[in-house]
């Protein structure tokens, strides 16, 4: 193990980093921790291993394997993304908290903590889609509004909460799967998929209030809530889901906004549950 109160610093420029005793202990204790290699972090069932409260991670090719156990900052040191998923099959990225708990897919990223919340300093790039799990915390914004926070093809979310409602979580998603206890705040650039539209990659549900603003059309199939929901369209339409028997939201207060139509006939028509629902076409 190593041990400081202060920063380490990891670099492999052609090579990997992995804990050679796989004795499932932690690898690093600091405050801040920075690794970068050439060839991969961490193998498959023998997690690399810290307890941080900053992280910069950045590996050239091959996979990840990280398992974190408190609160944690991501913070940009090496380039403008915390880590990069490469678009390639052979590539696995997985950043948790329990062995075992990778998705299976090659090319997403897993990142996941124990306790407490993300702080994201600088953007979470993963193109072929990332699964963040935050069991007892929430996604929190601290770029202030300078570009995205999270981009990813897809998103499947398991956290408390995620943004705030004066400070929204900024990211380039194209679909989203959540499920949360409390808040989920979006603002999305481009056209976004809510929910199962229709397959089984999962509703977006929550305890607390939730709103998704997009700058482009929005496909919405599985938004359940018992707070209030707020849909809006930058452009283009709201369309419902492609299964016609399903209520595509779920709501108290239900606010839907588009540019170009909301629903259309047959299994795009939406379908909404709500106590009170106010509709806009702009």
């Amino acid at each position: 193990v190593i041990w400081t109160k202060l920063n380490v610093w990891i670099f492999a420029n052609s090579g990997s980093v992995f804990d050679q005793v796989r004795d499932g202990k932690t690898d690093v204790i600091a405050d801040k921790l920075v690794v970068s290699a050439g060839s991969g972090i961490g193998q498959k069932k023998n997690d690399f291993e810290f307890t941080v409260n900053e992280l910069t991670i950045k590996t050239l090719e091959d996979d990840m394997y990280l398992m974190g156990n408190k609160t944690l900052t991501l913070r940009d040191g090496i380039t403008n993304q915390i880590f990069r998923v490469t678009p390639d099959a052979s590539t696995e990225v997985r950043i948790s908290t329990s062995e075992g708990a990778g998705l299976g897919s090659a090319d997403t990223a897993l990142l996941e903590l124990r306790t407490g919340d993300l702080i994201v300093v600088r953007e979470i790039l993963a193109p072929n889609g990332l699964e963040l799990v935050l069991r007892q915390g929430g996604l929190v914004d601290a770029r202030g509004g300078a570009g995205f926070d999270v981009e990813a093809a897809n998103l499947e979310l398991t956290a408390v909460s995620f943004g705030s409602g004066t400070n929204p979580v900024e990211a380039k998603i194209g679909r989203l799967a959540a499920t949360l206890t409390a808040g989920f705040y979006l603002d999305n650039s481009g056209d976004l998929e809510v929910g199962a539209v229709g397959e089984s990659f999962g509703a977006v549900s929550t305890s607390g209030n939730m709103e998704i603003v997009t700058t482009g059309a929005i496909l919405v199939d599985g938004v359940r809530t018992a707070g209030n929901v707020v849909v809006r369209a930058g452009s283009g339409q709201i369309l419902g889901g492609n299964d016609a028997s399903k209520v595509d939201i779920v709501g108290a207060n239900v606010s839907i906004s588009a540019v170009d139509g909301l629903g259309a006939t047959g299994a795009a028509s939406l379908d909404i549950a709500a106590t009170q629902l106010v509709v806009e076409n702009r």
